[in-house]
């Protein structure tokens, strides 16, 4: 990716068939590198190779690993990125993950804020159709495992990639979970920014998901992080209590009520499923099209070199190299 340049030597091989190219990222269960995988017949494919790190191969970050693959790879959805093969290699699992030449969205708000400038409304409605699209596909998935749908829990900018043609995806199922296999959990998982009050109390939904599209849209249409007015001490009561902040911005009432509709912090008020979202979307002619905006603001957006992780960080970064933000 442009800029992504960075001092380490590059391996020779990290998996078999694969060459490796540059490393893309890193966190702290693993590294995402650009790699080119050949088959046995000579043809080659451009990937972006996930690797746990060497040393934390316990048994429950080898679950975590894998369960990314599983759940992934039961996907096939143009807003949602691929996952193309799994394995394990010398005792390091990896995954194949479809490489979109790119940003993520939160460099691209990062770059926003810093020259004080704000997407289109017809951006912002293009991203809010290819998310709700991409949690529909996954909250209706009857191939995932256990035949139920898949709640991704970390919908944040990190975790959606911008690529120079325009593509939106959405990334990083490592912490999803089958729907049925989540009506609870002991801690929240997931961004606590972007967390509906729901998820801060351990509680996981669809709908949980459709809070956090909105958290993203919200920030896009201000211009300032998603809850940025909070301290990071107090981030996690104000999910709790389900702080949103009114958008200063002048904005269409369709988009107003979409909007009020993904973010309200009860979710028996919240839409009921993505479908219901887009079916308001196509009632109210939230229809836009900004693929060319998205690959102006894609290209035009600095990519910093791979930095080491924060200890924290539990490796729900994008492929591009950012480093997660859990505040």
């Amino acid at each position: 990716m442009p800029g992504a340049a960075n001092h380490l030597t590059v391996p020779t091989v990290l998996v078999p068939r694969h060459r490796p190219i540059r490393l893309l990222g890193r966190g702290g269960m693993g590294e995402v590198w650009l790699a080119e995988r050949v088959s046995d017949v000579g043809a080659s494919k451009l990937v972006a190779l996930k690797l746990m790190t060497f040393g934390i191969a316990s048994e429950e970050n080898y679950a975590t690993f894998l369960q990314e693959a599983r759940v992934s790879m039961s996907m096939n959805h143009p807003n949602i990125v691929q996952v193309f093969d799994a394995g394990v290699h010398d005792g390091r699992a990896w995954l194949d993950l479809e490489y979109v030449e790119g940003v993520d969205l939160a460099r691209v708000a990062t770059s926003l804020r810093t020259n004080r400038h704000l997407p289109s409304e017809t951006a912002v409605v293009h991203l809010a159709r290819s998310l709700l699209r991409a949690l529909a596909h996954a909250h209706g998935l009857r191939s995932a495992p256990g035949g139920a749908g898949v709640v991704h829990r970390d919908v944040s900018p990190q975790n959606i990639l911008v690529g120079h043609h325009g593509q939106l995806k959405l990334n990083d199922f490592g912490v999803a979970r089958v729907v049925e296999a989540v009506p609870s959990a002991t801690s929240p998982v997931g961004k606590v920014r972007y967390m509906p009050p729901e998820q801060a109390a351990g509680r996981v939904g669809p709908q949980s998901d459709l809070f956090g599209a909105g958290a993203v849209l919200h920030e896009l249409l201000e211009g300032q992080k998603f809850r940025g007015h909070i301290p990071q001490a107090g981030m996690l009561r104000a999910a709790f209590d389900g702080v949103v902040a009114p958008i200063s911005r002048p904005i269409s009432p369709a988009l107003h009520q979409l909007l009020t509709g993904l973010v309200c912090p009860d979710p028996r008020q919240r839409f009921q499923s993505a479908e219901a979202a887009l079916a308001f979307m196509d009632q109210h002619s939230l229809l836009a099209d900004a693929s060319q905006e998205w690959a102006a603001l894609s290209k035009s957006t600095p990519v910093a070199a791979p930095s080491p992780a924060p200890p924290f960080d539990n490796f729900e970064s994008s492929l591009s190299g950012d480093p997660t933000e859990h505040g």
